[in-house]
């Protein structure tokens, strides 16, 4: 999920550049292939990321992990049989995207520009 995070949004741009230049990007090589079951949870997982909470703080606005009530409301709604395995693989996508909005966080502060 950490390919598609920092890079997901940017796939038609890399397709360009290696249409273009007749050399695929190393991004776009490294691009992981989705195991076809898990194609539903990850559209999942975007519907509910898109609807996740941010905090305000003194360094701006920040990400809130998607609530649990959301993800049984999802469950409920769309009939997932194994609401147990979608839990963690959702959670698991959650953790894996908060910890690049972090580090995406934590270098472009100035903080991490200045030792």
């Amino acid at each position: 999920m950490r390919w598609q995070f920092e890079w997901g949004d940017r796939v038609d741009f890399l397709r360009a550049v290696a249409a273009q230049s007749g050399r695929e990007p190393a991004a776009l090589a490294d691009r992981p292939a989705l195991h076809d079951d898990l194609y539903e949870t990850a559209e999942a997982f975007a519907a509910l990321s898109a609807g996740r909470t941010l905090s305000i703080g003194l360094g701006g606005a920040v990400a809130n992990p998607i609530p649990l009530a959301e993800i049984d409301a999802y469950c409920r709604l769309t009939g997932v049989a194994d609401t147990a395995e979608f839990c963690r693989l959702i959670r698991a996508m959650d953790a894996a995207y908060l910890d690049c909005v972090r580090d995406r966080r934590a270098s472009s502060s100035p903080q991490s520009k200045h030792p």
